[in-house]
């Protein structure tokens, strides 16, 4: 018996793992795309999202959104992860989207999934730790604030 649940529990965490890493790499690709070439182009920048995404896009020049001033003014960009932030308070009405990028991950499974019920970093989520997964689990959403 004991040889087969530290399998299982060696297991899990080689998933969880892999998980976190996949999640890691998506938010590091996405302030590569979508965050620094705003910030080359000397727009102003704003990012709504945790965890490795912030540290990330703060990394590269970024603030992050508060609902307290200074907040975002026309012409900024917002930058939403919605794996981090699916609550994000849509207070800017006026905005355009200006793109939207899907996150599907590498087909190992997730970590934080609200369709798969994976919380990993938030109970929010879900109460598994990871998840198998397919498809899209998450999207990043650039607006412009108008």
């Amino acid at each position: 018996m004991f040889p087969a649940v530290a399998i299982a529990e060696v297991t899990l965490g080689l998933l969880i793992l892999l998980g976190v890493r996949d999640l890691a790499q998506t938010q590091r690709d996405a302030v590569e795309t979508l965050v620094r070439p705003h910030i080359a182009m000397g727009e102003h920048v704003w990012i709504a999202g945790h965890w490795g995404f912030q540290w990330y896009a703060e990394e590269a020049g970024a603030e992050p959104v508060t609902r307290r001033p200074p907040l975002p003014q026309p012409g900024d960009i917002i930058v939403v992860s919605q794996a981090d932030y699916p609550l994000f308070a849509k207070q800017w009405t006026a905005r355009t989207v200006l793109d939207e990028v899907p996150y599907t991950g590498n087909g190992i499974g997730r970590v934080m999934d609200l369709s798969a019920g994976a919380g990993f970093f938030s109970s929010r989520f879900g109460y598994l730790p990871w998840a198998p997964g397919a498809g899209q689990a998450t999207r990043f959403e650039v607006w412009k604030v108008e």
